[in-house]
Formats: C-alpha cells, structure tokens, sequence
C-alpha cells in the first residue's frame, strides 16, 4: 500500500512537470506571435506553482518572464527593460540551464540599449534621462562600478541630488577609488605620443607599424573627490555635521589637501564659526601663503570681528602679491573707512558747549583724514575698472560727505 502511494506520488509530480513545461511552451509561442497581453495572463496562472517546481522550470519561468518584458510594447519601454533584467537575473540562481545561456544574450542586449540611450540622452544635454539609462546600465551586472561613478556624476548634473547621493555612499562604502590606467604609444609619422581607448586598440595599431614605445600610466584616485561631493550635498541639505565629517575622511586620505580644507572653511562659514574659519585659512596659508583670495578673505572676517589692524595686515599681504586687482583695493579702502563710523558716532553723541563744539571740529577733521585715506584705494580700483557701480557710488558719497563739490559731480557723472 506504502509503495502504491509513493509511486501515485511520483506520478502525479511528473504528470505536474509536463503540465508546466507544456503551459510554459504555450507561453513561450503566445511571446513569438507577439501576443504579449495573453501572454502575461497566462504566465500569472502558473505563478503559485513555480515555487514547488525543480530549477529547470524555475529558470525558464523567470527567463519567459524576462522576454516577455523585453519584448513588451504595451508600457514604457525603460521600465519593462528594467523588470526584463530583474527577472533574467533570477535565472542565473538555478543553474547552468539552457535558459540561463539565453539569458546571458538577452542581458547583453538589455545592456546595449541602456548604453546606447546613455549616450544619446548625454549628447542631447537631457542629463535625467542619461542618468537613469547610465545607473540601469550599472544595475543589469553589478560590477563594473566606473558606471555607477559615471550615474553618480550624471545625477549630479541633472540635480537629482538624493541619487547623486545615494551613489556616491555607495562608491565610497565599496572601497571604490576609481584607478585606471591609460594607454599610449608613439605616432611614428610625426613623433607625438597619443592615448589609446583600452589595452586591445592599442595593440591593434602597433601590430599595423604605425605606432611604437607603448607605455602604460596610472591614473589618478578619485577618492578623495567622492568624498567632496557627498559633503558637497550634504552641506547644501544642511547637514552640516554630516558634511564635515566626510572631509574629515578626506583628510585621511591626504593630509593638508588645499581643496578639502577650503571646503571645511565653505562650511565655518555657513555655520559663522569664525574662529574655526580662521584657523583652516591661516593653514593653507602655510601650504600656499601667496594664495591672494584667501588673505583678502581672511581680512574681511577680521574687519567684520572688529579687527581692524589684523584685517589691515592681511589685505596688505594680499596687495604685495598684486595691487592692482579691484577686490583687494576695496577692502582695503573699507578697512580703513570703518573707523571713520566710530568717529561719526562720537561727533553725534556731543552736546552744545563750546567745549564740545571745538571737540566736534576736531573730529570732523580726523574723520575727513580717514575718508580721504581709503579713498586712496577706492580711486586706485577705480582706475582698474571704471565701470564698478559699487566703487562709482562710494566715491561721488565720499566727496559728498568731505564736501569736495567737484569730486562729487566728476563720479556721479559714472552714474547709469
């Protein structure tokens, strides 16, 4: 009796397996006709039973499925390649079957479109559709990571910054640094040394005999830009901490990088943390302590903190390295009128005595020595660009305030 159920057993899954290789087989001539809508509704019937059936059936059931989508006419085109890779990539789990090989083709193809549409979305600047055919591109094997890099990039380009993101983490979790080595060789018609795409064309040319003394050469991490940009997005969502935190890793992969440093003291900045500002500067500077920009940043957070010999100190550093630059000339004329609102203050605070009065004229003169001493450097920019409406606007009120009439109407003449 035992035995008489076992074998009825038997009988019945293998009856099961034909049934199933049969209605897969329908399936498979319902996708050829191109009879896609019956196809679809005929493979969700034999859903539920594919769970119970051996590899074989399970392999060629996901890789129907997987040529159903990449045959689909009847919805959007990248999502269906999109589901095609998904359930192609479920055959690879049982096996080397004869689906799996087909698979492997249909995978390539798959591949193929998303580059070729990469490319053409790219040439054409429409960069959010570039993106999404780069990052499935990546996705169809999960290996080759410069396309992750490239759908990172892209994202970024596209400003689709939670994916830029996403990618990025990603890249920087997986150890990626994004080394690769260049190609080249020598033109001998006219002796110039040309790079090469990869290793194989290369090799190609010199087999011809136009080309000799090949080298190779390593290309630079990108580490350390990874790691830029995710602080990049982080600080421009608020996340300030975050942000700095990253840089900080980039500082381990390169002491004293120049870039990472100003982009912690892009971020003092945001937070008015101005003595931690100060104090990355002031370490550039050691690495490049001609750096024009940072010293006349440098004295204008000294001016702003009331530092006004400090300030003058920097901004006369940066006038050493060139005088004749606009911005470097303005903030020294605006560091040195600044006193000239303290004296202001004092003269307004007076009464009307006669002592006071003779104060008071005192003052005005101190002040007018002031005004004509950053106009100095107003006029000396003024010459470089005569155009400024900043620095036509400040000299035609200097003079009006000091009362040289002439002065006055020459600048307001600059006026638009």
């Amino acid at each position: 009796m035992k035995k008489t159920i076992i074998i009825g057993l038997a009988f019945l899954f293998f009856s099961n397996v034909l049934g199933q290789k049969k209605e897969l087989k329908n399936i498979e001539k319902l996708i050829k006709t191109e009879n896609f809508e019956l196809a679809f509704t005929e493979l969700g019937k034999v859903k539920d039973l594919i769970s119970s059936s051996d590899n074989k059936i399970k392999s060629k059931y996901h890789y129907l499925r997987g040529l159903l989508f990449f045959n689909d006419t009847l919805t959007d085109r990248f999502e269906s390649l999109k589901s095609a890779v998904f359930e192609l990539n479920k055959v690879k789990e049982y096996g080397q079957t004869d689906s799996f090989n087909k698979s492997k083709t249909l995978l390539q193809n798959i591949f193929n479109d998303f580059i070729e549409k990469y490319n053409k979305f790219y040439q054409l600047k429409d960069y959010e559709n570039s993106y999404k055919n780069i990052e499935a591109a990546y996705r169809v094997y999960n290996k080759d990571t410069l396309y992750l890099y490239n759908a990172a990039i892209i994202a970024n380009q596209a400003k689709m910054y939670d994916e830029a993101l996403t990618h990025y983490i990603e890249l920087h979790e997986m150890g990626y640094k994004g080394i690769s080595t260049r190609y080249f060789a020598i033109n001998k018609e006219n002796g110039l040394e040309e790079e090469f795409p990869d290793e194989k064309q290369r090799e190609l040319f010199m087999k011809s005999g136009m080309y000799e003394k090949p080298r190779d050469e390593l290309g630079k991490s990108e580490e350390i830009f990874i790691l830029r940009q995710i602080s990049s997005i982080l600080r421009m969502q608020e996340r300030y901490d975050k942000a700095l935190s990253y840089l900080d890793k980039a500082l381990i992969v390169k002491d004293k990088e120049i870039n990472v440093l100003l982009d912690k003291a892009t971020i003092y900045v945001d937070l008015e943390k101005w003595e931690e500002y100060q104090n990355i500067v002031e370490l550039v500077l050691t690495i490049e302590p001609e750096n024009y920009e940072l010293l006349c940043n440098l004295a204008i957070v000294n001016k702003e903190s009331g530092n006004t010999e400090e300030a003058m100190n920097y901004i006369n550093r940066a006038l050493s390295i060139d005088d004749k630059k606009t911005r470097g000339l303005i903030i020294a004329g605006e560091i040195l009128l600044k006193p000239a609102d303290d004296i202001l203050e004092e003269m307004n605070s007076l009464g009307y005595s006669r002592k006071e009065e003779i104060k008071y004229d005192e003052l005005k003169k101190q002040r007018e020595v002031v005004i004509r001493e950053s106009i100095a450097y107003f006029e000396k920019a003024f010459n470089n660009d005569n155009s400024n409406e900043f620095l036509i606007s400040t000299l035609s009120r200097l003079y009006s305030v000091i009362g040289d009439e002439e002065k006055f109407e020459y600048y307001k003449g600059f006026e638009k």
